[in-house]
């Protein structure tokens, strides 16, 4: 009978204990919950405050696109348009008797948000503007270049010789016997480059008040 008593008190203890372990347990769980419960509580209001002010005048700026590299020496500006020096040569490709079209906005970068020293604007078919901090002549690879397409024996441009095909190139409407990559564009250059036969006589172009 003795032994089962002190059986009896052992689990007592042992069950004394750990009421005591749980009730010692029970701020500090407490306490933790109560930290848990902040915190989210703080992350919250840091999601819709950020949500609130987006496009706001707290919102963190966008950065600075970077311009384009340069292309043969002709820089591109992030500012827009710069007139220094300011003008115009003009282009015309022809195609067995048909004149090509010329894109408006060659140069305008929008990937950058520059504009090439050497471009093309709306209405203007085939005028190239030459706006540079200082006097430029480039060539005429160069604006090929800025404008994206190839100026070589197989094409010129968005036209393709074929075989049979012959390329003739003018400047100011004399014959030119040269590459017409390395065709310079100063003040007034007028440049035609024909795809043929057939061959149609080069028309000059009014600058006007260009």
């Amino acid at each position: 009978m003795g032994r089962q008593t002190r059986q009896a008190r052992r689990a007592q203890e042992r069950r004394a204990q750990a009421r005591g372990h749980q009730a010692n347990q029970g701020p500090d769980r407490k306490w933790l919950l109560v930290g848990v419960a902040v915190v989210l509580a703080a992350v919250a209001l840091l999601v819709l405050f950020n949500a609130t002010n987006v496009g706001g005048s707290t919102a963190t700026p966008t950065a600075t696109a970077i311009p384009a590299a340069a292309i043969d020496g002709i820089g591109c500006n992030p500012g827009g348009e710069v007139v220094t020096y300011h003008q115009h040569a003009h282009l015309t490709l022809i195609d067995k008797g048909k004149q090509v079209n010329i894109p408006a906005l060659i140069g305008f970068d929008v990937n950058h948000d520059c504009l090439f020293w050497i471009h093309t604007h709306t209405g203007e078919e085939g005028v190239i503007h030459m706006e540079a901090p200082s006097k430029i002549v480039p060539k005429l690879v160069t604006f090929f270049k800025i404008w994206g397409e190839p100026l070589n024996s197989q094409r010129i441009g968005p036209i393709t010789v074929v075989a049979g095909e012959q390329v003739r190139s003018y400047v100011n409407g004399k014959l030119y016997a040269g590459n017409p990559a390395a065709i310079p564009l100063p003040k007034h250059q007028q440049v035609v480059i024909e795809v043929g036969p057939p061959f149609v006589k080069p028309q000059p172009f009014a600058f006007g008040t260009l």
